[in-house]
């Protein structure tokens, strides 16, 4: 896969670029598998984030690209992204050097999961079957999910600010519930307390499920 026109990224952000596949003939679908693999000749701090989306027939892709470093890098037209290969069929095993009689094992008999809408019918019951072998490695719930320190995300104001917004007005419902999920929220490290002059109103979207999830709104 390869950049189609020449890009430069500014230091510790990310962009969309198009890129396109040597192969005119291949073409990832809303149900291909394939592996992507990182061009090793990329500058150091470069990452290949996610696939956005196809652009148009000529079968151009929408890449994030991110940079990391503290520098700009310039990326040349036809640079090379990585290598994309298709499979058609789940191969082999994973290990996760834990032995998988030890694992709890989580019924998904009558589970859809939401992203299996796409998956060809061959693949559904494989896929199944290796996503309950390694139920350990997925949240369940938004308390369980980690964090990490590695890379520090850094948003270019402009210069602009700071925004302080008020919180919306809530019922004693919706009130119990931001209080129940913000409380489960620090426990598990996913927030902690702040002291910092900007702020957004944060507010309950109800899910399919009947469900309730915590967002933010930035709109303002």
């Amino acid at each position: 896969m390869t950049l189609v026109r020449k890009v430069s990224i500014a230091p510790r952000s990310s962009q969309v670029v198009e890129a396109t596949l040597k192969e005119q003939g291949d073409k990832l679908g809303t149900s291909s598998l394939f592996l992507f693999s990182q061009s090793m000749d990329l500058p150091e701090g470069i990452y290949i984030g996610n696939f956005v989306n196809a652009t148009n027939e000529s079968r151009k892709y929408q890449i994030v690209v991110e940079n990391n470093s503290n520098m700009a890098h310039t990326l040349p037209r036809d640079s090379p992204l990585g290598e994309v290969e298709f499979s058609c069929q789940l191969i082999g095993k994973v290990s996760s050097g834990q032995d998988s009689a030890s694992r709890e094992t989580v019924s998904t008999e009558g589970c859809v999961p939401e992203a299996d809408v796409d998956v060809e019918p061959q693949y559904k019951k494989p896929l199944d079957a290796l996503l309950n072998e390694f139920t350990d490695l997925f949240a369940t719930k938004g308390s369980s999910l980690g964090s990490t320190g590695l890379i520090k995300h850094f948003i270019d104001t402009e210069g602009k600010g700071p925004i302080r917004l008020r919180p919306y007005r809530t019922g004693q419902g919706q009130r119990e519930e931001l209080e129940k999920q913000i409380k489960e929220m620090l426990q598990a490290n996913v927030i902690r307390h702040s002291t910092s002059p900007w702020a957004a109103p944060v507010i309950l979207v109800v899910k399919k499920s009947g469900e309730l999830r915590f967002c933010i709104d930035y709109r303002k």
